[in-house]
């Protein structure tokens, strides 16, 4: 990670630590749920998908503290060839 403060640049690294216990900074284990559609035009493709992750990745629960994940997915593709 950089940072620019002032004119200067200030750059850290940090592993991400996994687990479940308090000195982790998330869980291993997530699910949810995926939907999606998608069309095809001729040779061309496209998709969009929305992924809702139901589990609580945070090892902390204090005060209903949660964290939970939340993808949007967009796919273009082309059709090669025939039909």
């Amino acid at each position: 990670m950089e940072l620019e403060y002032d004119g200067e640049v200030v750059s850290k690294e940090e592993d991400v630590r996994w687990g479940s216990d308090e000195e982790a900074d998330l869980k291993k284990m997530d699910f949810g749920l995926t939907v999606g559609a998608g069309i095809e035009l001729n040779s061309l493709q496209m998709g969009l998908t929305y992924s809702l992750g139901l589990a609580n990745i945070s090892p902390y629960s204090e005060n209903g503290y949660k964290i939970s994940n939340r993808v949007l997915g967009i796919s273009i593709g082309y059709k090669f060839g025939g039909k």
